[in-house]
């Protein structure tokens, strides 16, 4: 009998009998600045979602001088709550794959 739960399946566009699979690490980055409203005070802010912001310019940049099969892939999670404040906390959730871990 077959145990589906011993084997990952993946789907994909072609077949591959042994496929391999990449090393993968994972990170959460919390940016912190300083709350302020944008309309009455926003020189008392500072804003972690800029520096979020930054942080995806820059990836996107490196990208061009990864090897094959590094692969980056990143969301925010979180970039402020209301569009008239400030944000004081912002946080990036990111993975990267390679064929080693190194």
């Amino acid at each position: 009998m077959f145990d589906a739960t011993a084997v990952m399946l993946h789907p994909g566009p072609i077949d591959i009998a042994a496929a391999r699979s990449l090393a993968l690490t994972e990170v959460t980055v919390d940016y912190r600045g300083k709350e302020s409203h944008a309309a009455v005070a926003p020189f008392l802010g500072v804003n972690a979602a800029d520096a979020v912001t930054v942080a995806q310019v820059a990836i996107g940049l490196l990208r061009q001088q990864l090897a094959p099969g590094q692969l980056v892939h990143g969301i925010v999670t979180n970039g402020g709550q209301a569009v008239n404040v400030i944000p004081g906390s912002a946080t990036l959730q990111y993975a990267m794959r390679a064929p080693e871990i190194d």
